[in-house]
């Protein structure tokens, strides 16, 4: 759902719509200078989400997530698969 895919990122809940359009800052290492090496790590674990530059090249930091492409399950198992990555420690 868009409530639990909001909350796993840390971003506010959309009115409507189909994605979630996230910032990748918090999750960028040092020397990484757009979200491609976040989306690898996040590859890595089994879930694959749109670099925010394929949305124009203002957007490179960014990613997007659709929540609505896959049913329930499939969602609660990427994020379960993301929360190591998420962890803003």
């Amino acid at each position: 759902t868009a409530e639990r895919a909001a909350s796993a990122f840390g971003v506010k809940t959309p009115p409507g719509g189909t994605f979630l359009f996230v910032h990748a800052r918090p999750w960028m290492r040092d020397g990484e200078t757009d979200a491609l090496p976040f989306l690898d790590r996040c590859l890595d674990a089994g879930v694959l989400m749109t670099p925010g530059g394929a949305c124009g090249a203002d957007f490179g930091e960014y990613f997007r997530v659709c929540f609505t492409g896959v049913t329930p399950e499939a969602l609660s198992d990427s994020l379960e698969r993301l929360a190591p990555l998420l962890r803003r420690d």
